[in-house]
């Protein structure tokens, strides 16, 4: 508990510029992005309801599933590195993920 405290502090010292870098994962650089990072994603859940979502056995997140995420999630959203999971704070968007299964190519 205490090292949360620690990581709460230090994220609540930094300024907008590096607390955005550090809360939000955008590989291409685009300011405006509401995908996260493991430690935003983090720090997001100790305060909103989140809805963490599993892909199937064997799938693979393409590009075509991060744009759609890119221009259809009006809140912040978690993609796992490893692509085993979606992490969203949107409660319509993640029962539309888990009518399909988590199969976002259904959805573009």
């Amino acid at each position: 508990m205490e090292q949360d405290d620690e990581v709460d502090e230090f994220l609540l010292s930094l300024g907008d510029v590096e607390l955005s870098k550090m809360i939000f994962h955008s590989p291409i650089g685009e300011e405006d992005s509401l995908r996260l990072s493991l430690t935003g994603y983090g720090f997001l859940q100790k305060a909103f309801e989140s809805f963490e979502l599993k892909f199937e056995e064997g799938y693979v997140v393409t590009a075509r599933d991060l744009l759609y995420l890119k221009n259809n999630c009006r809140c912040p959203y978690y993609v796992s590195i490893k692509g085993k999971f979606i992490g969203l704070f949107e409660k319509e968007l993640a029962t539309r993920v888990r009518l399909v299964a988590g199969n976002l190519s259904l959805l573009t």
